[in-house]
């Protein structure tokens, strides 16, 4: 099993995959017999930095410790290990990914691997909402593999701001959530349930 916050290179010479701990840069060797032999899809955690403040967030208040910003050619050499060993799904998270400039630029590296399923965003959608960003993801995007997550964990302004420490940003998310969805890309929501929003759950989610 791969532990929380590491991500997949394949060492070609000694045939091992090698789980890279990008929290900690210390790299772990499992056999080819291991269970991570042939890893489908890749979390890269790229960018610790982020524009919000979230309550409940993971990196600035999880156990993994700081894991700092991935260069751009450390983040391709890993696409092209892990693609060319099999893998078909990759997921870029952060830290907020969108803060990256070099990440429409990653995404159209990663498309021309034609082993290369789909990508996907988890992002909180504020620097969505800038138009010149926006457009640079979707031309990134020819081959229409790209998919976006927001982080939306209210319908309310008032109790998303409270959740995010971020006041100021709702209304950009949704304006980048409006300008994904009427460019018809593929994107979902990611909504983490607490005590301030879990009785409007119905409304956030229509059924």
């Amino acid at each position: 099993m791969i532990p929380s916050g590491q991500n997949l290179t394949l060492d070609q010479s000694k045939n091992k995959m090698k789980t890279t701990d990008i929290f900690k840069g210390k790299e772990i060797e499992a056999s080819s017999h291991d269970s991570v032999r042939h890893p489908e899809m890749l979390y890269i955690s790229i960018d610790e930095q982020c524009n919000q403040n979230c309550a409940f967030c993971v990196v600035k208040g999880g156990n993994e410790g700081k894991f700092g910003s991935m260069s751009t050619s450390a983040v391709k050499k890993m696409i092209r290990a892990f693609i060319g060993s099999g893998g078909r799904h990759i997921i870029f998270t952060g830290g907020e990914p969108t803060l990256r400039n070099d990440l429409p630029g990653i995404i159209a590296y990663a498309e021309k691997f034609a082993g290369l399923y789909s990508i996907a965003i988890i992002t909180n959608g504020t620097r969505l909402s800038d138009k010149q960003y926006g457009k640079d993801l979707l031309a990134a995007d020819k081959k229409n593999k790209l998919g976006i997550c927001v982080s939306l964990h209210s319908h309310k302004e008032r109790i998303s701001e409270s959740l995010t420490h971020s006041f100021g940003t709702f209304k950009k998310t949704m304006r980048g959530i409006e300008y994904f969805v009427n460019h018809g890309k593929n994107l979902s929501i990611y909504h983490v349930i607490t005590s301030r929003n879990y009785k409007d759950l119905p409304k956030h989610i229509p059924g």
